[in-house]
């Protein structure tokens, strides 16, 4: 069962998977049990329903009607990092919310890749209209489970700052449905919370000694 009112900021808080959250309004909680979460057979990515997204260019960052852009130093080479993306295992281990990631073209990945990510209630079709190798990539989706965008588009950028250190910019833009505007400025917020927070979980999981020692042999065996 789901306990929330029709206001379009809980959706979004809801299918990001944040099931306790204190609002700045009168609403004061929302939670979920659904398709069995707190089953260990629960399959919480089964979804049937399909929503389409238009695609959009490298101009609609500037452009979009809602746009989000956060940034941080890590403590890893570019290279490193961006094999952190690459590798669709790590990204529930950092970026709080997603479940589970799956690249549904083959390797080498590049321009046309595409990609599909579960969250609780959402799922996520993405195809990647730019890649510079160890360098950037940015996406659009196709496709998503729910109602909340005519159009959605991230860019992942890593700049080298220093021996070792690579500065991660993270940029979202957003032309919202219906569902998504009605949430106004606490979706926004609450957006906005969702990103950051995934710029300090990719900071954190670098610094973490699996992930530091896995990144080096990585790169050990591949000669980079």
């Amino acid at each position: 069962m789901i306990t929330y009112t029709a206001n379009g900021a809980q959706k979004v808080a809801v299918a990001a998977g944040f099931t306790h959250i204190a609002w700045p309004t009168k609403i004061v909680k929302a939670k979920i049990v659904v398709l069995g979460l707190d089953s260990a057979a629960a399959r919480p990515w089964e979804v049937a329903m399909s929503f389409p997204c238009h695609p959009v260019e490298a101009s609609f960052f500037d452009t979009a009607p809602m746009r989000f852009k956060n940034a941080v130093e890590v403590d890893a080479r570019p290279a490193e990092v961006f094999a952190i993306f690459e590798d669709g295992e790590s990204w529930p281990r950092w970026f709080t919310g997603i479940r589970k990631v799956v690249w549904t073209s083959s390797k080498p990945y590049g321009v046309g890749t595409t990609r599909t990510v579960w969250f609780p209630l959402l799922s996520i079709d993405e195809h990647f209209f730019r890649w510079e190798q160890n360098c950037r990539f940015s996406f659009y989706l196709t496709a998503a489970s729910m109602p909340l965008v005519h159009a959605l588009a991230e860019d992942y950028l890593l700049e080298d700052v220093a021996p070792g250190r690579t500065r991660f910019t993270y940029s979202v833009a957003i032309e919202p449905r219906r569902t998504l505007s009605m949430g106004g400025p606490v979706a926004r917020t609450l957006i906005d919370s969702l990103l950051r927070n995934a710029c300090k979980g990719l900071q954190s999981y670098v610094l973490t000694a699996g992930t530091s020692h896995r990144v080096d042999e990585r790169y050990r065996r591949t000669g980079a």
